[in-house]
């Protein structure tokens, strides 16, 4: 039994942490940094506000595994508003995901004001994931959870119910996941009270270049 299902719902996935003080591991991946842009690109507003960096992924060609989703990007940062947590807002309002090509020749970009904290992210490593029992409408072993933290791939850690897409998932760019980000107390991000967001790919056509997020706490 337990093999079977093993064999039926494990995906793969890469997990990130947060390197520690003595590392000298660079990768150019950050939580809460964001130093890296297109030509062109500048430092996200919305209302006047500028958002706060929350990740930059460097994805390199030799990465252990790459979800789909992800195999035309090198680079992904993104950012959020301090203040204001998204919800039906797309990409580029109080919340911005901006995914570079590999091999993009990219510049600096500097955070207005004061920087905020950051923490150097390990290099990734390669898990077994499983999902949670919303996800799959059936009864699991204990073992089988989907695991918390920065991840790509695998299945999504929820907090309550699978994730609906806005509007009442009948979202038409029928968005699927691609890579989870938890709270980060590191830097003092929280998606409310201990919550994780989501952010998927637009799978139907003419929505293929477009992210969503959504996100759900406790």
């Amino acid at each position: 039994m337990v093999n079977e299902l093993r064999d039926r719902l494990m995906k793969p996935a890469l997990l990130w942490g947060a390197a520690p003080s003595n590392s000298h591991c660079a990768t150019d991946s950050y939580f809460g940094r964001v130093d890296l842009a297109a030509p062109g690109d500048s430092w996200p507003y919305w209302e006047g506000t500028p958002l706060k960096p929350l990740l930059q992924l460097r994805l390199p060609a030799e990465l252990p595994y790459r979800p789909q989703a992800l195999n035309d990007v090198g680079v992904l940062v993104l950012f959020c508003h301090p203040d204001v947590l998204p919800g039906d807002e797309p990409n580029n309002t109080c919340w911005c995901l901006r995914a570079y090509p590999p091999g993009a020749k990219l510049t600096s970009l500097r955070e207005p004001g004061e920087k905020s904290d950051y923490v150097p992210l390990t290099l990734p490593f390669l898990t077994e994931d499983y999902p949670a029992h919303q996800d799959v409408k059936e009864e699991l072993p204990e073992e089988f959870s989907p695991k918390p933290g920065l991840k790509l791939g695998g299945w999504p850690c929820l907090v309550h119910s699978e994730i609906f897409w806005a509007p009442f998932n009948k979202h038409p760019a029928k968005p699927q996941y691609v890579f989870q980000v938890d709270s980060i107390p590191e830097i003092g991000w929280w998606w409310g009270d201990r919550g994780c967001a989501y952010v998927g790919r637009g799978t139907a056509p003419g929505f293929k270049k477009e992210w969503f997020l959504s996100w759900q706490c406790l």
